[in-house]
């Protein structure tokens, strides 16, 4: 309904702008000119509407990146167009990200110590599968969770993206530093010259 997209509109500008915690469920209908019984119809609280807008933030780049992700050469070689797709969709939305993949469980102190990696799972979950075929195709070091690299990739862009953008450092500077960085770390080892061989021979 339109009303849900305008309440997901006007979720995702002020929890931007103010943050989670400053926004209250009846700014969100004020910003997205609906009453606050409209946004009761479609959210159960302030924590839903902030989930949704989460997800959706997460599907979208899941989108922009999944062609990327399965790339015709293999998992390493679009490996740079996969980072540098990811900071060009921060780019275009900024803070988004940044607010969309936060731990859930900062939302709600007090409710327990386990965190909530929330909707970033997803994206995670994609990375993760494109790994764990390219390690099936050897194609990346095998014996690594596919799951524990992909949450890494993602955090190391990410603090990466956020000390780039402080320091004015360039994305064309960047994205080439951390696709050497995480191809480094999966690409598997080259085998060892037998004993007595020529390295140049060949």
């Amino acid at each position: 309904m339109d009303s849900r997209r305008r309440l997901l509109e006007a979720a995702a500008k002020l929890f931007v702008e103010r943050g989670y915690h400053a926004t209250r469920p009846q700014d969100i209908a004020r910003e997205a000119d609906v009453g606050n019984g409209t946004f009761y119809l479609h959210f159960t609280d302030k924590r839903t509407i902030f989930v949704a807008f989460a997800e959706q933030a997460c599907a979208e780049l899941e989108a922009a990146l999944e062609p990327l992700i399965n790339h015709s050469e293999g998992f390493l070689r679009g490996l740079e167009d996969v980072i540098d797709a990811s900071l060009r969709f921060g780019e275009a939305n900024p803070q988004v990200l940044k607010v969309a993949l936060m731990d859930l469980s900062i939302l709600d102190p007090g409710e327990g110590d386990k965190p909530d990696i929330g909707p970033r799972n997803s994206l995670a979950r994609m990375v993760a599968d494109a790994i764990e075929r390219a390690a099936v195709r050897g194609e990346v070091v095998a014996g690594l969770d596919p799951m524990i690299v992909a949450h890494a990739m993602i955090g190391m862009v990410e603090q990466a993206a956020a000390f780039a953008h402080a320091a004015g450092i360039p994305r064309d500077v960047l994205v080439p530093q951390i696709t050497r960085l995480a191809r480094s770390a999966l690409q598997p080892p080259h085998p060892a010259a037998p004993a007595g061989a020529d390295p140049s021979a060949g």
